[in-house]
């Protein structure tokens, strides 16, 4: 029996061992698992696409996890070097927004991933009991997560993110998601004025073409930038790519994200910035959607900047999903 358990044991570990892990996105790499704020600890960054075992788990008093980790393949644009892959350790953070796919035996499935091997027991325990004595330090844990998140978002320069993101840019404009999504949305939507509905019937949108696996509970599209960014999704129009988009010039299958002054409930104001906003999924150029390129809970040719309301909304996010 004794053999058993400890054949058992052995068996069960390296099964674990051998699932291989692909990054959605971006992160730094360290030779530490003690500060994940700090940028002494950081030997490089491995960008998407990078595949990876976990060797050993440690969760941290955020809440988050220190993984160490070993690089099987670097996705393009990674600038860690093969010293560090090849003699390590070397650990990744795992926060809230920190998404991996699972690709062992064939099989993808979105992870927040199981971790094997060693859990920092005192440290889960420790958190867990703060929780319990004060509400406060709930508020106190997604703070710190959200400073290591922005900590372990690597500082890619300019050029680096503009040659890596235009081939991002074309996979995104011809994969088959944005394909689906561009035609079930040029069929869905009938109306040719607004109802004020363009969010949710951008969630369904997405949702129905593979983009979103479920739709986001958040009400205003004024918010859609920060909530998409959460799921896989980068803004164009934000660093570090900062690409001069217009609606106009924005990619095909792209999710337009607007600001507005128009006061649109009891809760918003006739400011810029407080009004709900907009969203629309952007057809192309017409030429396959019978001159519409535009759809939210409407179709159009043109965006709503070029409205008789214009004006009033201003362009904030140009959304697409990298690594499809």
């Amino acid at each position: 029996m004794k053999q058993y358990l400890l054949f058992s044991i052995l068996f069960f570990s390296a099964f674990l061992q051998a699932q291989v892990y692909r990054l959605d996105s971006a992160l730094n790499v360290r030779d530490d698992d003690k500060d994940f704020v700090s940028e002494d600890d950081v030997v490089g960054h491995v960008s998407a696409k990078t595949e990876f075992e976990i060797v050993s788990s440690k969760t941290l008093r955020s809440g988050a996890k220190a993984l160490e980790v070993k690089i099987l393949s670097k996705g393009k644009g990674s600038n860690l070097s093969n010293d560090y892959v090849k003699t390590g350790p070397i650990y990744i953070y795992q926060g809230k927004n920190t998404k991996f796919t699972k690709i062992s035996n064939s099989t993808e499935t979105e992870a927040s991933v199981a971790y094997s091997k060693t859990e920092c027991a005192e440290c889960a325990s420790d958190a867990k009991k703060d929780m319990e004595k004060q509400p406060a330090v709930a508020f106190a844990k997604d703070y710190t997560q959200a400073v290591e998140e922005k900590a372990n978002t690597p500082k890619i320069s300019p050029s680096e993110a503009s040659t890596s993101i235009q081939e991002q840019i074309k996979n995104y404009e011809n994969s088959p998601q944005v394909a689906k999504t561009i035609k079930l949305a040029a069929a869905r939507i009938k109306r040719l004025k607004g109802a004020g509905k363009c969010y949710k019937e951008t969630k369904n949108s997405l949702v129905a073409g593979g983009l979103l696996s479920s739709k986001p509970s958040d009400k205003y599209a004024r918010n859609a930038a920060n909530t998409l960014s959460g799921l896989g999704f980068v803004n164009l129009l934000k660093e570090p790519y900062s690409l001069n988009y217009t609606p106009e010039t924005a990619p095909k299958g792209s999710v337009l994200v607007y600001e507005s002054s128009s006061k649109c409930d009891a809760y918003t104001k006739n400011i810029m910035g407080l009004g709900c906003g907009d969203t629309a999924i952007k057809l192309g150029d017409g030429s396959d959607t019978k001159g519409f390129k535009y759809a939210s809970d409407y179709k159009s040719d043109k965006a709503i900047t070029e409205g008789r309301t214009g004006s009033k909304y201003r362009l904030i996010g140009v959304m697409i999903k990298p690594n499809l």
